[in-house]
């Protein structure tokens, strides 16, 4: 173990430098962790909302079939709405077996902004089986009010109590868990007191439930047949327009925080070679003593992964509780009850592999420019 002994001196030997490229891998790292911890956790909602789901087919205005994301976690849109009736329209269509009214909007409680749910208690748990509503009963009267047990937690309330939206109180009458989903922290009403709020008789979407994948495409093709005028996708197809949005949004902070560890690799390789290039001599009795050209490459390599993993760790550290700060300082600037940052064991571990990754590309060059010459080349070395 030779090599360690001396890649640990070396990397003792300049501390002011060691330290400088230690810090801007931790930065780097941190970084990395901290903004892929918000794509982690809007992927993890969105994937759970729709896997909570049992809906075959969703039917919205044609105008609002890119707007997938926003009518999950948002208020809807009101530009564009549906009459009611047609629920008894889309019944009669063959192979449709339920078909729900769902409305959404945009509600403040306390200093948070929510999303109240107006749905069709009569099919609550057959289009979300997941909502387990382990305290109290859906609400079927008016100022009767649902929550995610999420949100009940965020705003210190409990069953039976009131709660002020804008200047209406509801009583809480059940509180449910979604599994850590949107509804999580969302609110729900009935349907029919929902569009009593929004005075109006129509509704945003309509979920509809078939047999199979293939009466579904058969009712999804009469229902635009039908009524060209709406839009129609299928439950995977709704959940792959969210997720193609997720996927871009991912993309965008991974290629930011690929920015610091470009800049971290930069700096370890520069360190390096800075380093490499001081000790030529030394190299070079090392291997007349008859230390190999791997040894010395292996010893090189060591002592750049010593630095990359050092700051590695400080770095997850750091962008743990860079999650977390970025988490109070989105919600809090947003104004949403719901967290969005998420650390997981994954993320995690493909910091500490990107240290490894920086530690070993930093030590290529460096370590190539000292096997490739030979004793008398190094022990001249100037």
């Amino acid at each position: 173990m030779v090599f360690l002994h001396l890649a640990k001196r070396n990397v003792l030997r300049k501390r002011e430098r060691s330290m400088l490229t230690l810090v801007g891998m931790m930065l780097a790292v941190a970084c990395f962790v901290t903004l892929l911890s918000l794509g982690e956790g809007i992927n993890y909602r969105v994937r759970g909302e729709f896997q909570a789901r049992r809906v075959s087919l969703y039917v919205l205005p044609a105008p609002l079939l890119g707007m997938t994301l926003g009518n999950i976690s948002g208020g809807g849109n009101f530009t564009e709405l549906m009459p009611y009736n047609l629920k008894n329209e889309l019944i009669s269509i063959p192979g449709v077996e339920r078909v729900a009214g769902i409305s959404r909007q945009q509600i403040r409680v306390k200093n948070y902004s929510l999303t109240l749910w107006g749905v069709d208690m009569d099919d609550f748990e057959q289009f979300l089986p997941d909502f387990k509503v382990g305290n109290g009963r859906l609400p079927v009267y008016r100022y009767e009010i649902m929550m995610g047990a999420g949100l009940a937690k965020k705003l210190g309330v409990s069953l039976g109590k009131s709660v002020t939206i804008g200047s209406e109180k509801f009583k809480l009458v059940g509180i449910g868990d979604a599994g850590g989903t949107f509804q999580d922290y969302s609110c729900f009403v009935p349907l029919s007191f929902m569009m009593e709020m929004q005075r109006t008789k129509k509704v945003q979407e309509f979920w509809l439930q078939t047999g199979n994948t293939i009466v579904a495409k058969e009712a999804e093709k009469n229902i635009m047949e039908k009524y060209p005028h709406l839009g129609v996708k299928t439950g995977n197809e709704y959940a792959q327009t969210a997720n193609e949005v997720v996927f871009y949004a991912w993309l965008m902070q991974f290629c930011i925080a690929l920015i610091g560890v470009l800049i971290a690799l930069t700096a370890t390789m520069n360190t390096m070679l800075i380093s490499t290039y001081e000790r030529m001599k030394e190299f070079g009795t090392l291997r007349a003593i008859g230390l190999s050209r791997a040894m010395i490459f292996l010893m090189i390599m060591t002592e750049s992964l010593l630095l990359s993993l050092g700051g590695g760790i400080l770095g997850i550290i750091m962008g743990i509780m860079g999650a977390r700060l970025i988490d109070d300082a989105v919600c809090y600037l947003f104004q949403v009850a719901f967290p969005i940052a998420r650390l997981t064991p994954d993320l995690m571990l493909n910091a500490v592999l990107l240290s490894v990754g920086v530690g070993f590309l930093g030590s290529v060059i460096p370590g190539l420019v000292v096997v490739r010459k030979n004793i008398i080349q190094s022990l001249r070395w100037d």
